[in-house]
């Protein structure tokens, strides 16, 4: 850090700033590729297992009209898992911008820019402090839940929510046991469960309905629900623990082994089963992207004042807006 005159103590604080600016960008920046790396890797994991598991299955026929049957079989799933990657991608490369951009007009922007301002006032050269990540309309980056070439349907935009929550999970488990990473952690399990309580409202409110009246198939969504509520009760207790906390890592550890199981499930079942109801898969997507966008602005308001500085029965997060 530089030494300044006495005359300049303003000077001094407004240049630690922007230094504090900088090192957030830094770990932001440390932070999107870690995730990158675990998207990229788990989807090589995918595709090379998908791709074994399809040869067996091609070498083991001998009629040529099996075998191009099974492949016409394998397409639709093997893209919707593609357009989850990419949707997965887009978004984490899109919070990425937008954590830059909320941390900047937050207060580090500020006062990076008034650092400028008070070195060029006092003679000492500065550089213009960086501008946060817009869109084209001048706002924060974010994601839309949309991919370049147009609206995803529901399966594509569910697989995207659901790599989206594996990651969240593979991130969790990289800082558990870690030094020093509890106040972290307990972040990012904060998210993870805001995400999980979207994503099954979403289901339910439209997802589930629909797919049931059209397929008549009310054991395959009676048991997601029941799969939904128990993935909430367990929510409900991470959200009163912290990390270090005694039953903590068994909790969260549960939580991860159900909603893996159920994404299992939904993908495999489920989506088989949309494909063939003759749902509307383009506009149930919109309606999905739509109530999680509403859902999310809920979730993200902050409370009142008063409310905020009240305790809420023990949890350690304020309660969630309603619905």
């Amino acid at each position: 850090m530089p030494v300044f005159p006495s005359s300049f103590p303003d000077l001094r604080a407004h240049v630690e700033a922007q230094v504090d600016f900088l090192s957030q960008v830094s770990r932001h920046a440390v932070d999107t590729i870690e995730q990158l790396s675990d998207l990229n890797l788990r989807i090589a994991r995918q595709m090379t297992g998908d791709g074994i598991r399809l040869g067996r299955a091609l070498a083991a026929c001998s009629d040529p009209m099996q075998m191009g049957a099974l492949a016409m079989r394998e397409i639709p799933p093997a893209a919707e898992g593609w357009r989850g990657w990419q949707g997965a991608l887009m978004k984490v490369l899109a919070a990425s911008g937008a954590t830059l951009a909320h941390d900047a007009n937050d207060g580090s922007w500020q006062a990076a820019r008034s650092a400028g301002s008070a070195a060029h006032a006092a003679g000492v050269g500065s550089a213009p402090a960086p501008h946060p990540i817009q869109s084209h309309r001048g706002e924060p980056m974010a994601y839309t839940g949309t991919a370049q070439d147009g609206p995803p349907d529901a399966l594509a935009f569910l697989r995207t929510e659901h790599e989206h929550l594996r990651l969240l999970f593979a991130r969790c488990d990289d800082l558990r046991g870690l030094e020093d990473a509890e106040e972290r952690l307990a972040e990012l399990v904060d998210d993870l469960c805001d995400a999980l309580i979207v994503h099954t409202m979403i289901e339910e409110e439209l997802l589930y309905p629909v797919l049931r009246e059209a397929s008549g198939d009310d054991e395959l969504f009676d048991e997601a629900e029941l799969e939904h509520a128990g993935a909430r009760e367990l929510i409900s207790q991470l959200e009163v623990m912290y990390p270090g906390d005694e039953h903590f890592e068994a909790t969260l550890s549960v939580l991860a082994d159900e909603v893996a199981h159920h994404i299992a499930q939904e993908e495999s079942e489920m989506f088989a089963l949309a494909r063939t109801t003759g749902v509307d898969l383009s506009a149930l997507g919109q309606r999905l992207a739509l109530r999680q966008a509403q859902l999310e602005e809920d979730m993200s308001a902050p409370p009142a004042a008063l409310d905020a500085a009240m305790p809420h029965d023990g949890r350690r997060t304020p309660p969630r807006a309603p619905d």
